[in-house]
């Protein structure tokens, strides 16, 4: 019925245009579905050379129960800037969601996070950091971030009129 709307889609475009990729910006364009651009920077750690790593051990992160990511062939990651399928739990296409997100591994990543505990490899690379410092720095960044007053930074736009 939205997507029906006069004017809807010219809503839709007009908010896109507005986005910026230097800022986060997250864009609601049907209730529950979110168009989200931000810095991707160095995706945790992607680019760094193997055994320069020093892995995050506390930390969080929202993208498992905030922000998770289905590729196009419907695997489902554990993280919406997981490009490459390397956060893989499962796929929605031959096990449906919900069997998805039940699995133990998907449970374990939230319950460390809630505790501000990173058990997930990637997740560990991601939050990590070239040098202790810099590692300390993301670790301590994540919380802040997700957990306190830095999510408040993330600007969200509603493109729809219920």
């Amino acid at each position: 019925q939205l997507v029906g709307q006069s004017g809807y889609l010219e809503k839709v475009l007009a908010g896109l245009e507005r986005v910026s990729v230097a800022r986060w910006d997250t864009l609601e364009i049907y209730p529950g579905i979110f168009f989200e651009v931000r810095p991707l920077f160095d995706w945790g750690n992607a680019w760094t050379p193997p055994g320069q790593l020093r892995p995050a051990h506390y930390g969080t992160c929202n993208a498992v129960y905030g922000q998770l990511g289905i590729l196009y062939n419907g695997d489902v990651v554990l993280c919406c800037a997981d490009y490459d399928g390397s956060t893989r739990v499962g796929n929605a296409l031959e096990e449906g969601l919900l069997a998805v997100l039940g699995k133990p591994e998907v449970a374990r990543t939230v319950e460390g996070f809630r505790r501000n505990r990173v058990v997930h490899p990637r997740c560990q690379q991601c939050l990590g950091g070239a040098t202790r410092t810099a590692a300390l720095a993301r670790q301590l960044g994540s919380i802040f971030f997700f957990k306190g007053p830095g999510r408040h930074f993330q600007r969200t736009t509603r493109l729809y009129d219920l």
